[in-house]
């Protein structure tokens, strides 16, 4: 049965934000083909078609082209990680930096009411998970995207906005070590230290999430050899 594509946007639009959403949710395993063949098929339409969405969901690091393989659902090895992390470290350490530079330790209402919203969010996520892991994966994104945004740096706002669906991707991949209590408790702690400590407390929570990662994937790894 062909699945139809609404028009109201271009179709390899639309057929991005279908296959977004099946990644986003899992529906889309880690590793899994994407075959053009099989995709202009299931949904009807060209595979020039395919291939510009599939195009679109590469540059967001969703997808990988590997030569001799085709494209597969990015699973975010642990070289991937690092990479993403130290790229988030960098952004998200230079906003804090002129958060801190412009506002001292104290922050004015208005940028905090602006990164609690999503806390607030994560914690209706976390209380009610009918909708899945997806909502609390949206949430903990838009909270470090505010992070970046409250700095009103337009260059970086645009360039953290470009790592916001692979951030996602990989809080689905990591959902059996981080539990939604957990992740709102360190989010909300993390909000208070950012404001107190500054740059050091950036690094400490994003090398501490890399170290419990790579931590919990090399004792698997001991386990199954």
């Amino acid at each position: 049965m062909i699945e139809k594509i609404p028009t109201r946007r271009t179709v390899s639009v639309d057929l991005a934000s279908i296959l977004r959403d099946r990644i986003l949710t899992g529906a889309l395993a880690p590793g899994e083909p994407l075959r053009e063949t099989h995709l202009a098929d299931e949904f009807g339409v060209s595979r020039h078609t395919v291939r510009s969405a599939l195009a679109q969901l590469t540059s967001e690091r969703l997808v990988k082209n590997q030569p001799y393989v085709g494209i597969r659902v990015t699973d975010h090895n642990n070289a991937d990680l690092i990479a993403l992390q130290h790229l988030r470290c960098a952004l998200e350490s230079e906003a804090v930096r002129m958060l801190r530079e412009k506002y001292g330790n104290s922050w004015p209402d208005e940028v905090i009411e602006t990164l609690e919203a999503p806390l607030d969010a994560m914690l209706q996520a976390s209380v009610d998970l009918r909708e899945g892991w997806a909502e609390m994966e949206g949430a903990h994104s838009r909270f470090h995207t505010a992070v970046v945004e409250a700095c009103n740096s337009p260059r970086m706002i645009e360039s953290y906005r470009q790592l916001e669906a692979e951030v996602q991707l990989l809080m689905l991949h990591v959902r059996p070590l981080y539990g939604p209590n957990m992740l709102l408790a360190d989010h909300v702690q993390y909000l208070a230290d950012i404001q107190q400590y500054g740059v050091e407390s950036v690094r400490e929570h994003i090398d501490s999430f890399t170290a419990m990662v790579t931590g919990a994937r090399e004792a698997e790894a001991q386990q199954t050899s």
